[in-house]
């Protein structure tokens, strides 16, 4: 309704005109937006689960590369080993893998950047295995 005020500025819009732009416009508008917010919401938990999973079946500072996660659409390299953390924190469990991209040398911030991007030395001073 307020677009629509542009575009007559001098013009009041009429009651039918208003309920026919109100159904074939705006509702069918707000149910497409919802239904790709729902969609998205399911695949974001499908990915935060298989992440979870991944977490719980490797130990240790692990490789990317040997964790099984869906949707990796939602994974950016540099944030998986923060999402680790962060993951098993929500869930109460202790701190025992953080996963990786060894591909990248760089991380905003994060475990990788306290031993100057060295993994394996990251590792043995967590005291977590490593592997590759």
């Amino acid at each position: 309704m307020f677009g629509l005020s542009f575009l007559f500025p001098h013009q009041r819009i009429s009651e039918p005109v208003r309920q026919r732009v109100l159904v074939y416009f705006i509702i069918p508008l707000f149910v497409m937006a919802l239904s790709a917010h729902l969609y998205q919401t399911d695949q974001w938990n499908t990915f935060r689960k298989s992440f979870s999973n991944a977490l719980q079946v490797h130990a240790g500072y692990i490789p990317l590369r040997y964790a099984d996660i869906a949707n990796q659409k939602y994974l950016w390299s540099w944030t998986s080993p923060t999402m680790s953390i962060l993951l098993q924190a929500l869930e109460s469990r202790p701190v025992q893998t953080i996963l990786f991209n060894p591909k990248k040398r760089w991380e905003p911030y994060g475990p990788s950047s306290i031993v100057n991007c060295n993994p394996e030395a990251l590792a043995n001073r967590l005291g977590v295995p490593f592997c590759l």
